[in-house]
């Protein structure tokens, strides 16, 4: 495998020039992506029933909600410019993978958090691709896509936590910024991301062209 270019600049500079060129359809995105991503709204006491359905929806669809938002994203990024907001929703026609990838991957990051933290921060970051490798992949299931996962990040954890420092951060910077800037810091900070997924699935494949080559 070539080694993969994660450094800070280089994957802002892509994803701020993605952003550039849809912002509205990248905030709209992220905009679902985050209200999944952080649990949903939340209410007052007398709304317990209704946050825990809000709760029981939002661990269903999470998954799908991520791999269709990050597959968009991931075609935006590559220059595919017909990506339209209802593509956020693609995940769910792999709805079974995803969710069964979501669950998984919560499960262990909680686990490793509750082991001291450290094992359970590396688990997020070794993890995370998987989404992407499902959506990417028609034959690819669950467990495969996690185990794919954690090899494509294998050797590159440490450059992605600094990116997740990075991202931090973005998002504290966004929020500071009348709240508005959030706009703009969450999109680019989540397409700096899928440009790392990007750089390492394109690493993997000349290494793997290189080793194809090589062979008598």
């Amino acid at each position: 495998m070539t080694e993969a270019d994660l450094s800070i600049s280089s994957l802002l500079s892509e994803a701020w020039e993605t952003f550039q060129r849809r912002p509205g359809i990248a905030i709209a995105m992220w905009l679902v992506f985050f209200f999944f991503d952080s649990g949903g709204a939340g209410g007052g006491d007398e709304a317990s029933l209704i946050e825990s359905l809000l709760a029981l929806v939002v661990l269903l669809v999470s998954g799908p909600i991520q791999g269709g938002y990050d597959y968009a994203m991931l075609r935006l990024l590559r220059g595919d410019d017909t990506v339209t907001f209802s593509d956020v929703f693609a995940g769910f026609q792999k709805f079974e993978r995803l969710f069964l990838v979501f669950l998984i991957y919560m499960v262990a990051v909680v686990v490793g958090i509750v082991l001291l933290i450290v094992p359970g921060v590396i688990i997020a970051l070794g993890l995370w691709p998987a989404f992407l490798l499902v959506m990417e992949d028609d034959d690819v299931g669950a467990i495969e896509a996690l185990r794919g996962a954690w090899d494509l990040t294998n050797g590159y954890k440490g450059q992605l936590f600094v990116l997740a420092i990075v991202s931090i951060g973005l998002h504290l910077a966004g929020f500071i910024a009348l709240g508005v800037g959030i706009l703009i810091a969450g999109p680019v900070a989540q397409l700096a991301w899928i440009s790392a997924y990007d750089e390492l699935r394109s690493s993997e494949a000349d290494g793997a062209q290189f080793a194809a080559n090589a062979l008598p």
